[in-house]
């Protein structure tokens, strides 16, 4: 692996090529969001969450500050476009984002999939 991500990362992100309503496409950041303990499997993938600076009023986007998250603008998570990338797609180290950000993001993740415990 030739990047060591850490949850809470902000990443420079190769996305690639968008397909139908594929959010993600060609360079931007990203929000690590899979675990330390994943990272330190070895594997070679990553969960990412998309950065956008459109907010679009989606009840599951979460705001960025610039700042330590390494954003030159106020920015949001695009949570509904979480995915996996392989760590090559890592191209540089922003920053990164507060607990507050990541507990949101998780937050939104739980509500888009219904995690919430019975």
């Amino acid at each position: 692996m030739s990047v060591r991500p850490r949850r809470a990362d902000v990443w420079w992100t190769e996305f690639g090529t968008p397909v139908g309503a594929g959010q993600a496409a060609g360079q931007r950041p990203s929000v690590v969001i899979s675990s330390d303990d994943f990272h330190g499997t070895g594997a070679p993938l990553v969960f990412v969450v998309p950065v956008t600076t459109s907010q679009r009023h989606y009840l599951s986007r979460v705001a960025i500050a610039p700042g330590r998250s390494g954003l030159r603008q106020p920015s949001w998570a695009a949570v509904e476009h979480t995915r996996s990338v392989s760590t090559v797609r890592l191209l540089e180290h922003l920053g990164s984002v507060s607990d507050g950000v990541m507990d949101q993001i998780f937050g939104s993740l739980s509500w888009l999939l219904d995690l919430d415990p019975r």
